[in-house]
């Protein structure tokens, strides 16, 4: 149930609402608040005066009332201070002019606010007056308005509305210029010409708000199309309300949290405290700093919080049975809704900038929805549906799609909101046509989405920020699964292939999280290691039943949800469970490639083992100011073992963040810094990002292979961006067979010749319940801080239990205390660690690694049960790796070049880089086969160099981004005479196949996405 979240606002509310302080705005001298006033600077034309009032007000107590008799103006002296800013020192902010503006009475006009120099006008523009209450606009000079702006100009002149002979209007918050992010400035009803050009999803209100309803039906409501909508509102219902009476104590958190807002009502005339957006904080960056962002939530007056006290109101009138409390209730949130329209929520308005609104809107509509009845009492039900339809901007579902996926945040964020916002209708056929729509829109957004485009893949992965994301994505999970549920059984239910895919990325999400938790490499910008999926989600989607319909429970999810939640108390969805009869699902168990994030894992028994690279396709990790300050080297083959702890955690795994050396990432090869030097420069680098870095290579090498999703290999090309260590490069390979995990490194060079160059075996936070780590059967002290193993073979076992078979190299192994850098503030940790790693001295050229992990072995196993030499390197150069794995009979290929006479193994060429794995069998042989190209664009690289280096661009500037995949010839040649064992061209891709001499066999597929194919082939008479 989403009341969770709203209890939480209670516990919050009963916080701050035991202290008697009030919530105070943001002031500065850049800010024209009317808190004070100088009537040296303001001037009026004949029949027209100005005051200071505290009738109306929108920032501190008072607001200026300009009163009119006849047309005419005020004009302020002052100066703009407009200037246009370097895009290298201040990046791409445009100087903009802001106010609120406050209006009594809507009227088909608008206000003319004109800067001039002197006499000499320079710029203009129009504000609408169609409403009533406070309104906002963030107009940028340069791109927004008329004229040509002037860095010499001193003066505003604001000039009535010309049909209106007599009036008042009230301004307040006004700022004459200051610097905005070029991308954030929101069109409204007032302002619709302001950053006209914008596609942002939060930004096009009005756009999409002007889209007329388009559908086919019929002209009443039928019987079977009520009973549809009242199941899905009694489903939407059920999610928010759960059992119980309302307490006086509750009634008592609830009427001090409603007088913290001080709000007075009296006929039309609403007063009480301001509320503000809490992005609107970001309006005074420039004054005070980015620390000034939080101002709102600090001072308790944001939205969010405000709608959460709503949707507590709302839960408890539906609740309550008690006449005085639905009376008292009633009355509160009806007060509520009426300051939050006066002071700008409503429709039309777009509040200067909105952006990522939907974070901080979910509980309104909830809130609405569930008020419905006391709405329609008050009579203003029509009044919430517009201005409900306005911020779920549910008109965009009249669109017709024209390609797969939708942004992952409008499953987070707008998804629910839409469907409230339709619900909260009177039954009709419009109700009826907006459902119809909103199930195509929503199913659209479900189907795998081409390119880097949100938010679903074949692969199962989960995208936002044009890469896979689980941090984003399990908020997009939780309005997704529960559309889908909400909808199920109804004739607005999704089609099966968009079921299909949300169960895909439920199902694939459970494989590469352990228990619940996603390993490190896939955490974005959030390296903290707590991040979880939501258990929650799977029992939904689970009631929704499968998606062929054969299920009225879909089992296998359900399933997932038990193992899911064994450590947890029992919930409804147990019993439900446990009454149909359903089990608790094994571990998972297997191999799986997802080739859109660059990621592989590789599962037995309780661990999970996963392993990231990144190509020019996909980035390696994601920073911004405050916020991954330091994990450039996430996704350099990072390979984490997930296997320790009831649950298993990242914590009992070894990851910590607190003291984790930012340089050793487990997998990883690269260039040992001092943490400061690792420190993210963070920029903002072009008109289509912020301040945020998001780095490519130049390779498209990334990708894997499956062998009936049992074993695997994954491989990448490293080559850090230029920003950086530019000159580190390396070809690196694992190969996953059952209980061993076989990597290996070559082509290892870089520049550096001041810092060592290392891969990591391992990095492992310490605690006094751990067993030593070994060497050769001997327990390490730990009070031996360092240890150079020079070159040989050695058996180690660290402190988790995982085992590490060095051969040949040498290994520098270290424990004790370290002392690091939070990645968000940049202050120091610290924590006790173990880590072990090979080295390759300074600036290397040509290096390479060969070590075996063995994941969840402790040293007695280790010793009696492993033998090295149950496989064996056929080959380790830095044009192919190839290793043969005696247990299984297979044998895996890395082809990082086309290959031509390769003479290890039955694959002798290519005529692309690929992967391959190969096993005998029973009268045939298995090939399994992948491109790992994902193929979005042809040709060299995409970079702009700039004195032979590659310069940072951001991926929203890179018109590829959301092109599909394309598909390619991959050729394979066998030694000997084959043929398929099976004419199935369809499921195998196979194109032909042919024998081109007497001793060898081409295979051509047709590859996609960086997919495994298999082919069954027959030997024919080889000797």
């Amino acid at each position: 149930m989403r009341t969770s979240f709203s209890k939480l606002l209670i516990v919050l509310l009963v916080l701050f609402l035991t202290l008697s302080v009030k919530a105070q705005d943001f002031f500065h001298d850049k800010i024209i608040s009317f808190e004070s006033f100088n009537e040296n600077k303001w001037e009026s034309t004949p029949g027209n005066t100005i005051e200071v009032s505290e009738a109306h007000f929108r920032h501190g107590e008072k607001s200026l009332r300009w009163k009119w008799n006849r047309a005419g103006a005020i004009t302020l002296h002052e100066e703009i201070g407009y200037r246009k800013y370097d895009v290298e020192d201040e990046g791409y902010v445009l100087s903009s002019f802001v106010v609120w503006v406050f209006n009594e009475k809507p009227v088909d006009d608008h206000l003319r606010f004109v800067f001039s120099t002197d006499s000499t006008t320079n710029a203009w523009f129009s504000f609408g007056l169609n409403y009533s209450g406070w309104r906002a606009a963030w107009v940028s000079f340069d791109r927004d308005m008329q004229g040509e702006p002037g860095t010499k100009m001193n003066r505003l002149r604001i000039e009535s509305p010309e049909s209106v002979s007599s009036g008042s209007i009230y301004l307040d918050h006004m700022v004459l210029s200051i610097p905005i992010d070029n991308r954030h400035h929101t069109p409204d009803r007032q302002v619709p010409f302001v950053n006209k050009n914008t596609t942002n999803h939060w930004l096009i209100l009005d756009k999409m708000s002007r889209i007329s309803l388009r559908c086919s039906g019929n002209e009443v409501v039928t019987p079977a199309e009520k009973r549809s909508i009242r199941t899905i509102e009694r489903h939407f219902e059920d999610d928010l309300l759960n059992t119980g009476k309302v307490s006086g104590k509750m009634m008592s958190r609830l009427r001090k949290g409603f007088d913290f807002y001080n709000i007075k009502v009296e006929g039309p005339h609403v007063t009480g405290m301001p509320l503000w957006f809490v992005r609107h904080a970001e309006l005074y960056i420039p004054l005070e700093g980015r620390s000034v962002t939080s101002h709102f939530r600090k001072n308790r007056n944001d939205l969010k919080r405000y709608f959460g006290l709503m949707l507590n109101i709302a839960q408890s009138f539906r609740k309550s049975d008690d006449v005085e409390q639905r009376r008292e209730l009633q009355r509160m949130f009806i007060h509520m809704y009426a300051h939050l329209r006066d002071q700008g929520v409503a429709f039309g308005s777009g509040m200067g900038t909105i952006h990522h609104y939907g974070y901080s809107w979910r509980d309104y509509y909830d809130a609405l929805f569930l008020m419905k009845s006391a709405l329609k009492e008050e009579g203003l039900l029509d009044d919430a549906i517009r201005d409900m339809q306005w911020y779920a901007i549910v008109n965009e579902v009249n669109v017709v799609p024209s390609e797969p996926g939708m942004d992952m945040d409008a499953f987070n964020t707008q998804a629910l909101g839409r469907l409230a916002s339709i619900l909260i209708m009177e039954d009709s056929p419009a109700k009826v046509c907006y459902l119809k729509n909103y199930s195509r829109w929503i199913e659209n957004g479900l189907l795998p989405a081409p390119g880097l485009k949100d938010s679903f893949k074949a692969d199962g992965s989960v995208y936002h920020h044009a890469n896979h994301y689980p941090a984003y994505a399990i908020g997009g999970l939780n309005g997704a699964v529960r559309v889908v549920r909400f909808l199920s059984g109804t004739p607005f239910q999704v089609s099966y292939e968009a079921h299909e895919t949300l169960k895909n990325a439920l199902l694939a999400m459970r494989f590469y999280c352990n228990l619940q938790q996603w390993p490190s490499a896939m955490s974005g910008r959030h390296p903290r290691g707590t991040e979880s999926l939501v258990p929650e989600q799977y029992a939904i989607l689970a009631l929704a039943g499968s998606p062929d319909g054969e299920e009225t429970i879909d089992e296998e999810l359900a399933a997932a949800y038990l193992r899911l939640t064994q450590y947890e108390q029992a919930t409804e969805y147990h019993k439900l469970f446990a009454d149909a009869d359903i089990k608790p699902e094994q571990d998972p168990s297997g191999f799986k490639v997802m080739p859109y994030a660059a990621s592989a894992i590789h599962r037995r028994d309780h661990w999970a083992v996963s392993v990231r690279g990144h190509s020019r396709y996909l980035w390696a990790a994601e920073h911004y100011l405050g916020a991954n300050l330091y994990g450039r080297y996430l996704a350099h083959g990072q390979l984490q073992i997930m296997g320790n702890g009831e649950p298993v955690t990242n914590r009992a795994s070894g990851y910590v963040q607190k003291g984790w050396d930012w340089n050793r990432f487990p997998g990883t090869t690269v260039v040992n810094l001092p943490v400061d030097q690792l420190k993210a420069d963070v920029r903002n680098v072009d008109q289509y990002s912020g301040y945020e870095e998001m780095l490519f290579s130049d390779e498209v090498f990334a990708g894997g292979v499956h062998a009936n999703n049992r074993n695997g290999v994954f491989a990448f090309i490293l080559h850090e961006h230029d920003k950086y260590q530019g000159s580190l490069r390396a070809r690196k390979s694992w190969f996953f067979f059952d209980d061993k995990i076989v990597c290996l490194g070559s082509g290892i060079e870089n520049e550096n010749s001041d810092r060592p160059t290392e891969t990591v075996l391992f990095q492992n936070y310490q605690t006094s319940q751990d067993p030593p780590v070994f060497v050769n059967d001997v327990a390490l002290d730990l009070q031996t801080k360092d240890t150079l193993l020079h070159k040989g073979s050695y058996f180690i076992v660290d402190n988790k239990n995982n085992g590490y078979y060095v051969p040949e190299d040498q290994v520098f192994l270290k424990q004790g205390r370290q002392y690091s850098r939070d990645q968000r503030s940049g202050e120091q940790t610290n924590g006790q660690f173990a880590a072990g790693v090979i080295t390759h001295g300074t600036a290397p050229l040509e290096e390479s690694y060969h070590y075996c992990v063995y994941p969840q072995i402790n040293n007695k196993k280790f010793k009696k049960d492993i033998d090295p030499a149950d496989y064996e390197i056929l080959k380790q150069t830095a044009k192919s790796h190839v290793v043969y794995n005696k247990p299984t009979d297979q044998t895996g290929y890395v082809f990082f070049e086309a290959a031509s006479d390769n003479n290890a193994g039955l694959i002798e060429a290519t005529n692309i880089p690929c992967l391959a794995i190969t096993q005998p069998a029973d009268g045939y042989f298995n090939l399994h086969l992948s491109n790992p190209d994902l193929a979005l664009y042809e040709g060299e690289a995409d970079e702009v160099y700039e004195n032979g280096k590659r310069v940072e661009r951001s991926i929203y500037s890179r018109p590829w981004k959301y092109n599909d995949s394309k598909e390619m010839i991959l050729e394979v040649t066998l030694r000997g005479l084959w043929k398929p064992l099976y004419d199935d061209h369809n499921r195998t891709k196979l194109l032909d196949w042919e024998h081109i001499s007497e001793k060898k066999t081409v295979f051509r597929i047709l590859s996609h996405q960086g997919k495994s194919y298999h082919l069954k082939i027959h030997g024919i008479d080889n000797k």
